[in-house]
């Protein structure tokens, strides 16, 4: 039967896999929500109320679109954070797009050391040395794939099409919540509603064309797998 820590890291394993997968991430407010099930996409979306369209802002780039709404939609959207939402505005955006495609392979990078520290620390926790040697083996294997595969990655981004909230931390920083998808292939016909409503959900389109991503306004940082 295999130890606890063993189970532990195949768990580990299993979460971080499914995070640097990019699985939409589910929705954070379940009221007012419409599921959809379409060519194996399960979507879960809360349109802006239409006397807030008015304040949605568009920001057209080169290969991509950028929608940014405002704080009154945040606020009821993701309305379980408990957090101050605030609009940011057009040239915050135009200057974390161009960032989104600097700074992402270091984001992956940060992510995946940050997972392998926390199980390498608990293999040496429980003195588990065959648990150790397997971690540290991974966390080699999977270092050297990033290298390769994520700054072939990184340009593609540009091509994504990005949905923006603004929030307020805890801590006073002013940090966005950024969706990034990839329309190019738009099997559930989500593009139509990409003005309208945070797109949102699993399966399908979820776990291959869509993205989500922090933007740390003070630190000038991108990030992933942050917690709201």
């Amino acid at each position: 039967m295999e130890n606890r820590a063993v189970l532990h890291l195949k768990c580990m394993k299993i979460k971080f896999t499914l995070i640097v997968s990019f699985f939409g991430l589910w929705s954070l407010n379940s009221e007012a929500q419409q599921n959809q099930s379409d060519n194996n996409c399960v979507t879960a979306i809360e349109k802006i109320a239409d006397s807030l369209k008015s304040k949605v802002a568009i920001v057209h780039f080169e290969h991509s679109t950028s929608v940014i709404f405002p704080k009154e939609y945040c606020e009821k959207r993701f309305s379980a954070l408990e957090q101050f939402c605030f609009t940011p505005d057009t040239l915050l955006i135009k200057m974390v797009d161009q960032e989104i495609v600097k700074q992402y392979y270091a984001a992956i990078y940060n992510l995946n050391e940050k997972n392998w520290r926390e199980i390498i620390a608990m293999m040496k926790a429980d003195t588990d040395k065959e648990g150790l040697k397997k971690a540290l083996k991974g966390r080699a294997r999977e270092t050297k794939s990033y290298a390769k595969s994520t700054p072939r990655l990184a340009p593609k981004l540009a091509f994504y099409d990005k949905q923006y909230v603004g929030y307020v931390t805890a801590n006073g920083e002013l940090e966005l919540y950024i969706n990034l998808i990839d329309f190019r292939d738009d099997p559930c016909n989500l593009k139509r509603l990409f003005c309208t409503a945070w797109i949102n959900g699993w399966c399908g389109l979820y776990e291959y064309r869509v993205i989500t991503l922090w933007y740390h306004v003070r630190e000038n940082l991108v990030t992933i797998n942050e917690d709201l």
